[in-house]
């Protein structure tokens, strides 16, 4: 077994294309990667970006950006000795981890070896489903019509993500929601649908060369049912798909069957399940 780290994002996405190309299931590290390639600071730390080989073939990509989940992708889910190996290098890094972020048999394998190596138990955050689209279909109108957030709407759109973040149990730091939201607004990737006044927000997130993601879908409780979310997203996914991009992804909550179900009606179809689960003491 090798294990290999990358310096540069830009060596990593390089090897990431070469080795698992571009596909649909990678599309996370992808985009996260793209966005490292133009800013190294963008998550404030200092990336750990890393390849596992077996018989010359690359078995694993690791990319972790403390104190998000470590998040691992693999073709196929690896032998144990591949990640018990794998755990013994982060181990002797001294690399703090907190949770892991993977294909759901990938993500469990990962989080009972570390666990019972380092004497910590883990727990299930959340099970999530990957949707793509390629086409959007015709879906029922509601009232209201979309706009491309500016500064303008900022407090809004800073309030809606931390509640998003709640709801989806994403601890991020409140600096960070708004360094983001900031980043999000000023790269023209905010959504709102207006009617009368703001009632659902999204965000075109990770875009590469070929596809970019859907993310931060939220509408206030008090506003749900009214078809506000559906017309967002699929005038958003129209966008992206208009602008060039060959596909769009999101990931949804399994225990949200209303969402699941929004998004397939607008033509978004699942490719995987995948696991969040975090490490306790």
């Amino acid at each position: 077994m090798k294990i290999t780290e990358y310096a540069n994002p830009e060596d990593f996405l390089l090897v990431l294309k070469e080795n698992a190309g571009i596909c649909y299931e990678n599309d996370l590290m992808l985009g996260l990667t793209q966005l490292l390639t133009k800013d190294r600071d963008t998550f404030r730390t200092n990336p750990f970006l890393a390849t596992v080989e077996k018989d010359s073939k690359v078995e694993l990509f690791i990319f972790m950006t403390p104190s998000w989940p470590v998040l691992l992708y693999g073709e196929n889910t690896p032998d144990e000795s591949l990640i018990v190996d794998l755990i013994n290098y982060i181990n002797q890094k001294n690399l703090t981890i907190s949770a892991v972020n993977a294909k759901k048999s990938l993500s469990f394998l990962f989080a009972k070896t570390f666990c019972d190596m380092n004497g910590k138990s883990y727990k299930l955050r959340m099970e999530m489903k990957l949707f793509v689209l390629k086409k959007v279909m015709p879906v029922n109108p509601c009232n209201g019509y979309l706009i491309q957030a500016d500064a303008d709407y900022r407090d809004t759109i800073i309030k809606w993500a931390r509640l998003f973040n709640k709801e989806v149990k994403i601890n991020d730091d409140e600096s960070f929601v708004e360094s983001h939201v900031d980043f999000i607004i000023r790269t023209g990737n905010a959504f709102l649908w207006i009617d009368k006044k703001s009632v659902c927000m999204t965000f075109r997130e990770r875009p590469h060369e070929y596809g970019i993601s859907i993310g931060y879908v939220y509408t206030p409780p008090d506003l749900r049912r009214k078809g506000y979310a559906t017309n967002c997203v699929a005038q958003v996914s129209q966008r992206c798909l208009n602008d060039g991009f060959s596909y769009c992804t999101l990931f949804t909550d399994i225990s949200n069957p209303t969402s699941n179900s929004i998004y397939q009606k607008i033509g978004y179809r699942q490719i995987g399940d995948y696991a969040i689960y975090d490490f306790l003491k």
